[in-house]
């Protein structure tokens, strides 16, 4: 009994996390950051939009619904971005 209210605990917390307010506000939340990177003078800077970047790839490829072509293209460039472009910038800014 414990375990059937455990796992219906745990389902409802999933369907909350997927929810259009988390998905939209999420994206909102990571666009205003690349936005205000992007307008902010002092924090121009390329190597400042890495991890919004990242953020913003990982969001759009895996909290929203894509056709399978744009999942796939979204998703690889989330995980070239991770691979990659992030590894370069921290070994970069620490040596």
């Amino acid at each position: 009994m414990d375990t059937e209210l455990l796992s219906e605990d745990i389902s409802k917390r999933g369907r909350l996390l997927r929810g259009p307010v988390y998905c939209y506000g999420r994206l909102a939340l990571i666009l205003a950051l690349i936005m205000w990177i992007v307008l902010d003078p002092a924090l121009r800077h390329v190597g400042q939009l890495a991890i919004p970047l990242s953020l913003l790839f990982n969001h759009l490829a895996f909290q929203f619904r894509w056709s399978k072509p744009v999942m796939i293209t979204l998703r690889a460039l989330a995980f070239f971005w991770l691979i990659f472009v992030v590894p370069a910038l921290i070994f970069r800014w620490h040596f």
